[in-house]
């Protein structure tokens, strides 16, 4: 916001000098109010996630290049003092169709390991165990969730993140072109077998 506030403290000046020849001071307004504009999407984003896109067959994603992938299709996103935020894929989702609901087996501050089974997830087309990702301790669910279940599949990378855990991430882990390297050989291979929702 600082930045903005000296673009228009910028412009203000160049109008009060610009009153002798008026074509070029147009002009020159209609720059700085395009570099203004630019500036402003800026700082309004500048926190956002970057994303890649990626499509193969009838599948397509966005995926956050600041993220971590596992092979089960969890995403995780570094928080602070070794905390993870965690959720699902939209490959996983798309797997598991509109979220109808989803509860956790462990209490906050439980001790979990890699692969543990820590709780369950119901969507349209399948029910699923939900597992954890990290070894170390369960810091909690996405209470905002509570309410409305349908927001993982909706807005899986941002608002539909499922819990937090505090710990080490599994080892086998992707950055985000690894994974996507991961989904074209899994799809590949789904595709190969038949299945047509890939």
């Amino acid at each position: 916001m600082f930045l903005i506030k000296i673009w228009r403290w910028l412009c203000f000046f160049v109008q009060w000098r610009g009153k002798k020849n008026k074509a070029k001071f147009v002009v020159f307004i209609l720059h700085l109010e395009f570099y203004y504009i630019r500036l402003l999407s800026y700082d309004q984003n500048k926190n956002m996630p970057e994303y890649i896109s990626y499509k193969k067959s009838r599948f397509f994603t966005r995926l956050p290049t600041k993220y971590i992938y596992t092979p089960s299709h969890f995403w995780m996103c570094q928080q602070q003092d070794n905390t993870w935020r965690i959720g699902y894929t939209k490959f996983a989702l798309r797997m598991l169709g509109d979220i109808v609901e989803y509860d956790f087996d462990v209490t906050q501050q439980a001790k979990i390991g890699v692969g543990e089974v820590i709780g369950w997830i119901e969507g349209f087309k399948a029910v699923s165990d939900l597992f954890s990702v990290v070894n170390g301790t369960f810091d909690g669910r996405n209470t905002d969730l509570d309410e409305d279940p349908s927001v993982i599949y909706s807005d899986p990378y941002n608002k539909g993140w499922l819990y937090l855990a505090k710990g080490e991430p599994e080892a086998q882990h992707f950055d985000v072109q690894q994974y996507v390297d991961f989904l074209d050989q899994i799809i590949n291979k789904m595709l190969e077998e038949g299945y047509e929702d890939g």
